[in-house]
């Protein structure tokens, strides 16, 4: 019952998780103040102290201060003007700022963090005081760490971490030589969930296979995290149902119709709500427990905002006040497919990718002959085998057929693939 790691923060993206990551497999980050000071080109005005409703006077991140900097530093050159230096700055900025996830971290402003959204190490930082992937980083860097597949996936993040960006060559002029900074990882007991997600891991290091040399260091890394991001989602509901004692695999069913209201809409809402619900369960439960275990943190909120922006469930919008339900977006679609291929596997049955699917990630679409079943007896209604069923089948297949992972072969039966150029 003692969960495997206690949740720090809340509101964890994709992108912290990476960067959370990043900094555990490197075991340490770059401050880059430098670049911050000339990334976040706007003035900041004091909200409290002596200096309130004003530009404090010793702000080193103003345009006249920076520029005597850089040029003492002999970083510019004699023939830029501070007017030039700011259109450099502003230019810089759209770049970096990762839509307005950087901000100004440095005295006399109070540390934030700050994630430049890049797979290079010489733009891999963090604030140690406020970690923002809540603790999840050192997490997967030691469970990965426990097995062959595992390793494999670090071995492709550290060839990622490795490889230059086009992001940070454009930062390079405005980079320090400084030490990083030491962030030790401390280890963690991961045996038990190493175990637990055994098949998860296998389709982690399916999904780097397919990744390498088949695109971009940016692309490869945006799909890596969308899988670590499902791992970590599917981990909490399969160790909630553990611990509360489930008899069934907690299931999550995916609505491909476009069709709000309809019973599937409600049953894949009801999806949602069920797996919620559970992880709430166990929270209770660790609380309740004697003699009491670890408080795991909110995991009924990590299910939800986490889900939501690897392009798991939708609507994404925290505002919005549609139902949450099911619907992979299509890069979350194509990291689930890729995965489920092994070494070897070309081209694969609609059928059996579907079956993989739901063995591996818990989603269910309604292509095996027990789906209906199964749904049912998760208590999510009865689903017409025709009308709901079958349709949303036929848009899954369509949704593959968009992405090129699959085709309908002569014989009339879909062949999927994990690579368009895979297809016949």
């Amino acid at each position: 019952m003692e969960p495997p790691f206690i949740l720090k923060r809340l509101k964890v993206k994709p992108v912290h998780l990476a960067t959370g990551v990043f900094v555990a497999r490197q075991g340490g980050f770059l401050q880059l103040k430098r670049l911050n000071k000339v990334v976040m080109h706007q003035p900041k005005v004091q909200k409290s102290g002596p200096h309130r409703g004003r530009v404090h006077p010793d702000d080193p991140y103003t345009s006249e201060k920076l520029f005597e900097e850089l040029r003492g530093a002999e970083v510019l050159s004699e023939r830029l003007t501070r007017e030039q230096l700011e259109t450099v700055r502003r230019a810089l900025h759209q770049f970096v700022a990762n839509d307005q996830a950087a901000f100004a971290s440095y005295s006399p402003h109070k540390p934030f963090g700050n994630d430049y959204s890049v797979c290079d190490k010489r733009l891999v930082t963090m604030d140690p005081g406020h970690p923002t992937d809540g603790g999840l980083g050192n997490v997967l860097v030691n469970l990965l760490g426990s097995s062959a597949a595992g390793r494999s996936v670090l071995s492709a993040i550290d060839t990622l971490l490795a490889q230059p960006s086009a992001m940070g060559d454009l930062a390079s002029p405005f980079l320090e030589n400084e030490e990083m900074v030491s962030r030790p990882m401390p280890p963690l007991d991961v045996e038990q969930l190493a175990e637990l997600m055994g098949s998860q891991t296998e389709a982690l290091s399916n999904l780097v296979g397919r990744l390498q040399g088949n695109f971009t260091p940016e692309t490869q890394s945006r799909l890596l995290i969308i899988g670590l991001s499902l791992w970590v989602i599917v981990a909490i509901l399969r160790w909630s149902e553990r611990a509360c004692g489930s008899t069934s695999t907690r299931l999550l069913l995916a609505d491909f119709s476009q069709r709000p209201r309809r019973p599937l809409r409600r049953a894949s809402w009801l999806s949602v709500v069920q797996a919620r619900r559970q992880l709430g369960d166990y929270k209770i439960k660790c609380k309740n427990s004697n003699p009491p275990v670890s408080d795991p943190g909110n995991w009924s909120e990590l299910f939800d905002y986490l889900g939501k922006r690897c392009g798991l469930i939708q609507p994404r919008s925290d505002s919005s006040r549609g139902r949450k339900y099911i619907e992979p977006m299509p890069d979350t679609i194509r990291v689930i497919v890729m995965s489920c291929f092994q070494s070897g596997d070309t081209l694969l049955p609609f059928v059996q990718v579907a079956k993989r699917i739901r063995q591996t990630w818990g989603i269910v679409i309604g292509a095996e002959p027990d789906d209906t079943a199964l749904i049912r007896e998760a208590g999510f209604g009865n689903l017409q085998e025709d009308d709901d069923i079958a349709a949303n089948v036929a848009a899954f297949r369509e949704r593959l057929e968009d992405l090129q992972l699959a085709a309908r072969l002569s014989d009339g039966e879909h062949r999927c693939a994990a690579l368009p150029e895979d297809l016949p």
